[in-house]
């Protein structure tokens, strides 16, 4: 599948989010172009790299790029679980994480979510060091927001631990700094000091984020609990009302979740793969490609859960959201398509809609199975996965 992203041509998602950079570069608004919907930081950087590579040669150099961080975490996966999980075990988990579906649609889309995951996870790893990584582990988790805000609810999950909120503060000061640094920038190519306000930011997200007919809240491939609400009462009935809900739906999720890692170290990966599990939920726009951010809890629940009749219940749990996750391999289309059955769901029909429902159910099951899972006494032998920084 790597191999085939290198390869495979078109701009996609990198070739929408280098027009912005170019519009940043021309007039300090990126947010003229329709498909924008990104950070000003993220227009400042492409705003520069078209000043070193055209689109399509960008594209490709990112491609390769993209390809090497996929193989790079495939082998640092490797490399944590080898002598932890049976052989047949450790093998079939990076089989099943070299052909996980959303990881595919992102090197596809060339879109930059395996580098935010990453950046995420490496400052991560930083702080669990303890105080003397907290301040460059916070960096790489804001650079990680800045350059997309996937992960929006990791510098929450750290402010809620008094052990971790000096880097929760570290993290949100960080992001702040480095949007500070982006406005600047873009009220220099927009020669408006007006441009320094963030507002004109958010009110883009905030349009494109509604069911208005420029607005994609109900696409069929927004994986968001917005999204499928929107879709189940068959349009933008009470809008506010179905936005109020979901919001308080992801409450309480959260809500059982941080119950469940209560006997957790603070800075255990388990807190980690929470924050990133529940991230896109809060969001409108979450799409099917967004979720990568499942591989944490994946990972962790594999490692973790035991191998016993007890457990059978939890691993029919992480092995339905896992084939769920396997249904969306976008832009290409679903497991149909590649199965040589387009005809069975071609894009736009009825059943190509259906399948990317069902698809968006593995969020759902996968959160059931770790807050069953991780509430349950801490494991017996921690790995380095788990359990307290080490």
């Amino acid at each position: 599948m790597f191999g085939f992203a290198a390869l495979k041509p078109g701009t996609y998602d990198l070739g929408l989010a280098y027009l912005g950079g170019a519009e940043a570069w021309r007039s300090g608004h990126p947010e003229n172009v329709f498909t924008w919907v990104s950070t000003p930081f993220l227009a400042m950087l492409m705003a520069l790299a078209t000043r070193v590579a055209g689109a399509d040669a960008l594209a490709f150099a990112y491609n390769l790029f993209d390809t090497a961080l996929a193989l790079g975490a495939l082998a640092v996966t490797g490399a944590v679980l080898r002598g932890r999980l049976a052989p047949w075990l450790w093998w079939a988990t990076l089989f099943a994480a070299a052909l996980f579906g959303p990881l595919s649609s992102t090197l596809w889309w060339k879109q930059l979510n395996l580098v935010v995951l990453v950046l995420a996870a490496a400052g991560f790893a930083l702080l669990r060091r303890g105080r003397g990584g907290d301040l460059a582990g916070a960096g790489l988790i804001a650079l990680s927001l800045s350059v997309k805000p996937l992960l929006v609810l990791l510098p929450v999950a750290l402010l809620v631990r008094a052990e971790t909120r000096r880097a929760g503060v570290y993290a949100i000061g960080w992001t702040v700094a480095l949007e500070v640094v982006a406005q600047v920038f873009l009220a220099w190519r927009a020669d408006n000091l007006a441009t320094l306000s963030p507002l004109p930011a958010l009110a883009n997200f905030a349009a494109k984020s509604l069911p208005a007919a420029d607005g994609w809240a109900c696409n069929v491939q927004n994986f968001s609990p917005t999204s499928m609400l929107c879709r189940l009462a068959d349009g933008p009935v009470l809008w506010n009302l179905q936005r109020a809900t979901v919001l308080a739906l992801v409450a309480v999720l959260g809500w059982l979740l941080l119950r469940a890692l209560s006997d957790h170290d603070s800075r255990s990966w388990e807190l980690f793969a929470g924050a990133a599990l529940l991230s896109p939920m809060l969001s409108p726009l979450a799409w099917s490609h967004y979720q990568l951010l499942l591989a944490p809890m994946f990972l962790v629940l594999v490692a973790t859960i035991p191998r016993d009749a007890a457990s059978r219940p939890l691993w029919l749990l992480v092995g339905a959201a896992f084939v769920l996750s396997e249904i969306s391999w976008t832009p290409i289309g679903t497991i149909a398509d590649l199965a040589r059955a387009g005809w069975l769901a071609p894009a736009g029909s009825r059943g190509y809609g259906i399948l990317l429902t069902t698809a968006s159910f593995a969020q759902y099951f996968l959160l059931a199975a770790a807050i069953r899972f991780l509430g349950r006494a801490r494991p017996r032998s921690p790995l380095p996965l788990s359990g307290r920084p080490g």
